[in-house]
């Protein structure tokens, strides 16, 4: 079970991330509402951070290539703005919950039909 201090550590990076993502980055791939935090993930020695993100593009692949490209950005970020020993290494993955969701959803509609 996670302990409160971590629990309160990933929402204050995932906030940290989001404001970056959406107010800061100057990446047009990245900040034009394409990108969307759905959650964040850190390990318990707060060494690493999962970040899953829901991207409403037609080419996923180069999203996910600009996050990585930037991810040296948002560590920045958070070493900046949250009080932390070692700053997490972080790992983008895309959260297939949208698409999942789309799926279902279409299939109950043929099942209707």
């Amino acid at each position: 079970m996670s302990s409160i201090k971590n629990m309160r550590t990933t929402s204050d990076i995932e906030r940290v991330l989001q404001t970056a993502l959406t107010q800061r980055i100057d990446n047009p791939l990245l900040s034009g509402g394409a990108v969307q935090i759905t959650s964040v993930e850190t390990s318990a020695d707060l060494s690493t951070c999962k970040v899953f993100v829901d991207i409403r593009h037609e080419n996923p692949d180069a999203i996910m290539f600009q996050l990585f490209q930037s991810s040296s950005y948002f560590r920045n970020q958070i070493a900046q703005n949250v009080r932390l020993r070692r700053t997490p290494n972080i790992t983008f993955i895309q959260d297939a919950g949208r698409q999942n969701a789309e799926r279902v959803e279409e299939l109950l509609k043929q099942i209707k039909s």
